[in-house]
């Protein structure tokens, strides 16, 4: 009775270790796959790779609390890149999208006419946030163009043949990479009035007709996919690379 007392826990055991192995493999399986899935797409975005947190977490949650200096800078690495990711997504990380929508409706209520509003290098705009009920008489036209250049942004926003005004929102880093700054400031833009202080005028070289005038800036404002560039690591350009971390509202008018 003795032996077979210590036998059938023995067995259990092992069992249990096996099965242990097994729903590692499963999860971490359910880890490696879709990511590398998701590397075949062009489009990616970090929310994707929320369904695989479960089988990471699984995985490695006791990696984290075993005796010994690894498990504690694993645990203060986990720590201080928690930290980061919460203040890069959900300060920086596209941010500049919801101000500049509560603008736009806003100056809708005071102008009382619709628009064109193109967005580029952003996720979908939130249309709840321009507040715009159904029968309110103000027709707002929204496009969500994607990772799309300027050039393919101009032709688009001068195609529509109404009277309405085209408005673009870019991330400042496109602004400065290919936008050509020019001499003083936006006359009053009609149904779009601009404050001479913040309304510069800016051109497209190839594109003599096209006008940019730049309604509104919003900070801070990060897109991953057109990141600014520093030539040089110096103060300056540092400094000129924070200063685009921002989303520039543009007045388009095409001629």
């Amino acid at each position: 009775m003795h032996y077979r007392s210590y036998w059938i826990p023995a067995i259990w055991k092992e069992t249990a270790l096996k099965v242990e192995r097994r729903v590692d493999y499963v999860m971490m399986a359910s880890f490696l796959f879709p990511v590398l899935i998701l590397t075949l797409f062009k489009h990616q975005e970090p929310r994707f790779l929320i369904p695989v947190l479960f089988p990471l977490v699984y995985v490695a949650h006791d990696k984290f609390f075993k005796p010994g200096v690894l498990s504690k800078v694993l645990l203060g690495s986990w720590i201080v890149s928690n930290v980061l990711l919460t203040y890069f997504y959900g300060v920086m990380h596209q941010a500049g999208i919801p101000p500049m929508l509560i603008y736009v409706s806003r100056n809708l209520q005071r102008t009382g006419q619709g628009l064109h509003l193109i967005s580029t290098y952003s996720y979908s705009m939130p249309q709840f946030l321009l507040a715009n009920p159904r029968g309110s008489g103000f027709p707002i036209h929204t496009y969500d163009l994607g990772s799309t250049d300027l050039y393919q942004v101009i032709e688009f926003a001068c195609g529509f043949h109404d009277a309405l005004p085209a408005l673009v929102a870019m991330p400042g880093s496109m602004t400065e990479r290919h936008l050509v700054s020019g001499n003083g400031t936006c006359a009053d833009s009609g149904l779009w009035k601009v404050a001479s202080s913040v309304s510069r005028k800016y051109g497209v070289v190839g594109h003599p007709g096209v006008q940019f005038c730049r309604q509104a800036s919003f900070s801070p404002h990060l897109t991953t996919e057109f990141l600014p560039v520093i030539s040089n690591v110096t103060f300056s350009e540092v400094f000129r690379a924070v200063e685009q971390l921002r989303l520039d509202l543009f007045l388009i008018k095409c001629s």
